[in-house]
This record gives C-alpha cells, structure tokens and sequence, in this order.
C-alpha cells in the first residue's frame, strides 16, 4: 500500500523532487487551499458555542491551514461537542437519564461525529504524530563524516 502524499512543506530535504517540481506543488497546494476568509462562527450561535468555535480555531490549529473549505466540519465539530456537553449536564443531573435509551444514542452520535470531524481536520492523536514525525525529521541535522568519524584534531 502507497504512503499518502505529503504537503511540499513537510517533505524533508533528502525526498527526490526538483526545487522547480517542488515549487510548481506549492504554489498548486497553496492555491487548492483557497482562501480562509469566512472563518467566523455563525451569527445565530449562543456566546459559548462561539466561544468554543474561537478556541478550536486559534488553539488547536496553526494560523494559515484551515481554509474556508474547513468550515463546515469546524461548525460541526463544535454543535456536537456543545450537545454532548449539553447531554452529559442533563445526565449529570438527573441519572435516570442515563437509562434512557434515546438519551444514550444522542450522546455517542455527538461523540462519533465530533471524532469524525477531528479525525477529517487532522486533530487526532495520530495525525498529529504523523505531523510532528515530519517535523522532526525535517529538522534533524544531518549526519556527515565528521560525525561518524569523530573529530581528531590532536
């Protein structure tokens, strides 16, 4: 099975792609990208889910990698995680809620949606592993002679 293709940004210096190739994915990857213009959370929103929508996007991810495309699967991200939230004070407060079935349903489809939509956006565990494996490669010195030989200026 094929490695996913990575972003030109990721790509360490040893990977075999011209500088010319490289530049033609970047400027290609940056204009898909599209722009990042209407990333605002909806007007209609209360001021928790707005906030929630802010602090996923400022905290959770790098400035300039989500675009307006990304928009969709953020506004879902955070409605599933405020009615989950919103479940599980209901259930805190009365526990017979917990014996609910349609209760308990509700609560697992907020919770899989909201862990599809982290998994689509690249905020699980692994993907960010993976990130940050590539980022470290990329910035791993290389290893010369010198190294491996030692340094004998006696």
């Amino acid at each position: 099975m094929a490695r996913p293709t990575l972003p030109v940004d990721m790509l360490s210096d040893s990977t075999r792609i011209s500088n010319d190739e490289r530049e033609v994915r970047k400027s290609v990857e940056k204009a898909l990208q599209g722009k990042s213009d209407k990333l605002r959370p909806p007007t209609h929103w209360s001021k928790e889910r707005k906030k929630l929508y802010n602090f996923i996007k400022k905290e959770c991810f790098p400035p300039d990698t989500l675009s307006n495309l990304d928009r969709f699967l953020l506004e879902e991200l955070v409605v599933s995680l405020d009615r989950k939230a919103t479940l599980d004070k209901l259930i805190d407060e009365d526990l017979e809620h917990l014996e609910n079935v349609q209760t308990r349903q509700a609560r697992e489809h907020c919770r899989k949606s909201a862990l599809d939509c982290m998994r689509d956006l690249g905020m699980s565990r692994a993907a960010r592993a993976k990130v940050a494996d590539q980022v470290a490669s990329m910035t791993k010195k290389p290893v010369t002679v010198f190294d491996v030989m030692g340094d004998d200026e006696d």
